[in-house]
């Protein structure tokens, strides 16, 4: 009776280690590029795409749909893009600015080897 009390005890044990630690290995499982695991509260988590927005009304949580997401990424991709063409333009004007300074530089530089050669050969006699 006792063997068979440890038994049992010991096959409660290892049927529940499974599901004691069921929830702690999260992190080594593999998700999908762009998933993340979102708390839902009552103990579990959901994966979602990053950055979703969830609300709640009442009791409810309010996933954002497919539709409103992929708009709403596209909308924020156009603007960073409209940001890094604003920027790119920027960077284009003080290239030229740079560049004009330098042909600037590079006259200057002649004109002073010029005139040093020129004071060379007046102090040699």
């Amino acid at each position: 009776m006792k063997l068979t009390a440890i038994a049992g005890t010991a096959l409660c044990l290892l049927c529940c280690a499974g599901f004691i630690g069921a929830g702690e290995d999260k992190k080594d499982e593999g998700l999908s590029p762009g998933m993340q695991y979102f708390p839902t509260g009552s103990g579990s988590t959901e994966i979602l795409p990053k950055d979703v927005k969830v609300r709640k009304q009442g009791d409810l949580r309010i996933v954002e749909s497919a539709g409103e997401y992929s708009a709403r990424k596209i909308f924020e991709m156009e603007k960073r893009l409209s940001e890094m063409d604003t920027a790119i333009s920027q960077m284009d004007t003080a290239v030229s600015a740079m560049n004009t300074a330098i042909e600037g530089l590079k006259k200057k530089i002649a004109e002073l080897e010029i005139s040093v050669s020129e004071l060379r050969r007046r102090k040699r006699p």
